[in-house]
């Protein structure tokens, strides 16, 4: 096991304040905290909360009252993701033995951008390839959730990039 760090010591200590105080918010556990530039100056931080998988049914009822209570008291960005694992296509114990499809690289990733983004709603995406050779995804935006991802747009990028090694361009759609 490894020590725990000053942020995640904070991180959890915050959080079984917000588990006394609130009865919703009882029952999560953390796998670990990351720190991460956020925004283009490097000077903005953000913190991306792992919580194990088995949690994600009352993480993603909970998400907007326990992220901005964290991002209260930890006056920072705080992001929630559930960690997943991604299963080799070669390495197998058995010859018949399948892959769930949860597993794959492309479902982890939509995952990991599901999780980033919630509890907005993606309406389209769309990978594109520059002349260059260098990839982007165009994530389209509720309007409804405008209000709440404003501010978190440049640390869902950077945390994105940081998990994941692609690029995002967000776009909120205006009307239909």
């Amino acid at each position: 096991m490894q020590p725990i760090s000053a942020v995640e010591a904070l991180v959890a200590q915050n959080l079984t304040e917000l588990e006394s105080a609130n009865a919703d918010l009882k029952g999560f556990t953390i796998s670990k905290v990351v720190e991460i530039p956020a925004g283009e100056k490097k000077d903005k931080k953000a913190l991306i909360v792992f919580i194990p998988y088995h949690h994600l049914k009352s993480l993603q009822a909970n998400y907007k009252k326990l992220a901005l209570e964290l991002e209260k008291r930890l006056k920072t960005v705080v992001l929630l993701v559930s960690t997943r694992t991604i299963e080799s296509r070669w390495i197998k114990f058995r010859k018949s033995q399948k892959r769930p499809n949860s597993r794959t690289l492309s479902a982890v990733y939509d995952s990991i951008l599901d999780d980033l983004v919630l509890p907005g709603i993606i309406i389209g995406k769309n990978t594109r390839v520059r002349l260059d050779g260098s990839k982007f995804t165009k994530v389209v935006l509720d309007r409804a959730d405008q209000p709440f991802l404003e501010d978190r747009v440049n640390a869902i990028r950077a945390a994105y990039k940081l998990l994941t090694i692609l690029t995002l361009v967000f776009i909120i759609l205006t009307n239909l």
